[in-house]
């Protein structure tokens, strides 16, 4: 494709803002030709931000399937909010534009399906946006691994672990609908920025698969304990309202608080909420989802096989052919040692992203910048996308096959194949 790639954004929160920075400010081989959104503050916003990179103002529309009829875009990009994901998605295909969609979990295993048919009927290419899968650890998890450095690996970790309360519960932030989920859903909604790059260790949907999933989640006491001693908005929520919406001071405070809702809901989502995974060629994976309790932020990324593992809770790597300890006793004095393997074993795609000097700019220490370079350029030279619809499903149907598990008292559930078969022959051709 030789001619500007033309796109169209649907949704105009914070996470359009990454793509915004990361795109505009270094590709010029793509327009931003069109915004969809139903807030036309923000949509403002973001045409004043194209106007400033470069000279012109993207047509803006209230309704996203308007925008797919009328702009004469071929790209969507997708940043709405988690329930309008897969209609987004799939009406995209439909009319052959190929979509860029941000993360989240599946409601039904209906809507996950939805996605694998709609791509087998129209040929149109998805690539589900899933950043953690270019963190520079992850990568060279990923690489050490092809390279056969930790054996057979037989077990993998992941969360998503934030403490999120203050986003939740302090002040009006309306626009996040995080809120609405905790209130509504007891599952692990966010499951992808774990999931995803362990399910690139593990070739899943490519010669591996997963099979089977079970939950379990704590009571819900963080989020309320914690809103007890709000009613404002403190500054910080203040101040990213402002930054993202385009409202007016005296707008907010006439709002109602999350933390004045809070007092008179239940909240559904449990403090802390498990998963066990089951892998068709007998890996297991556990996942975990902590957002509201008091922590440091952390993925909990972990890989276990027979001749070593890589933690990111200590940024350490243990491998036994470099140290004299075989059985592990002494390795807590390796702790923190991750940066000699990021000099051996830096993944080629952030190696050349950085010249060798392990730095890179763009959102979230530069993985957004790589994750949006791969999805043009794919586009761009028409190869596959590494993370396409078989993936985005798999991954996606996690929130609602944990919410069933725990539903049914914790019990396992059988994951669809959504490949149909297709795992056992697929090939990992690319480098991620």
């Amino acid at each position: 494709m030789n001619d500007k790639i033309k796109i169209g954004i649907v949704g105009t929160g914070a996470r359009a803002s990454f793509f915004f920075r990361d795109v505009l400010s270094v590709r010029d081989d793509v327009e931003i030709v069109a915004i969809a959104d139903t807030d036309e503050k923000n949509m403002q916003v973001y045409s004043d931000w194209v106007h400033e990179k470069r000279g012109y103002r993207p047509k803006q529309f209230n309704d996203y399937e308007k925008m797919y009829n009328e702009a004469g875009i071929n790209v969507v990009m997708i940043f709405s909010s988690w329930i309008e994901h897969v209609d987004a998605t799939v009406k995209a295909m439909e009319k052959g534009i190929i979509a860029g969609c941000e993360v989240g979990g599946a409601y039904d295993i209906y809507d996950c399906w939805k996605l694998v048919d709609t791509y087998e009927r129209t040929k149109t290419p998805v690539m589900l946006l899933e950043n953690c899968c270019f963190g520079r650890l992850e990568l060279l998890a990923l690489n050490m691994k092809r390279l056969g450095l930790f054996g057979d690996v037989v077990h993998c970790t992941g969360s998503y672990s934030h403490d999120l309360r203050s986003e939740l519960a302090d002040g009006v932030f309306n626009h996040h609908y995080r809120l609405k989920e905790v209130l509504s859903r007891n599952a692990d909604t966010y499951p992808t920025h774990d999931f995803g790059p362990i399910s690139k260790i593990l070739d899943i949907n490519r010669g591996n698969r997963i099979v089977s999933l079970v939950s379990m989640s704590s009571c819900a006491m963080g989020l309320k304990e914690y809103a007890k001693n709000y009613s404002k908005p403190d500054k910080y929520s203040e101040n990213r309202i402002l930054s993202f919406s385009g409202m007016e001071k005296d707008e907010i405070h006439r709002m109602k608080t999350h933390s004045e809702i809070l007092q008179n809901q239940t909240v559904r989502q449990g403090d802390y909420f498990n998963s066990l995974i089951k892998c068709a060629n007998g890996e297991t994976i556990q996942l975990t989802l902590d957002t509201t309790l008091p922590r440091y932020y952390s993925r909990n990324f972990s890989i276990h096989g027979t001749k070593g593992m890589l933690y990111e809770e200590n940024k350490s790597v243990f491998l036994e052919s470099d140290y004299s300890e075989k059985d592990g006793s002494e390795w807590n004095k390796h702790f923190g040692n991750v940066e000699e393997y990021y000099k051996k074993y830096d993944h080629p795609i952030w190696r050349n992203k950085t010249s060798g000097n392990g730095l890179l700019t763009g959102g979230h220490g530069g993985m957004d910048a790589l994750m949006l370079d791969c999805f043009i350029d794919c586009i761009k030279n028409k190869t596959e996308f590494p993370i396409d619809v078989y993936d985005m499903a798999t991954w996606m149907s996690i929130t609602c096959l944990s919410e069933q598990s725990v539903f049914l008292g914790s019990t396992p559930q059988v994951v669809p194949d959504f490949t149909r078969g297709r795992w056992m022959h697929r090939k990992n051709d690319f480098l991620l």
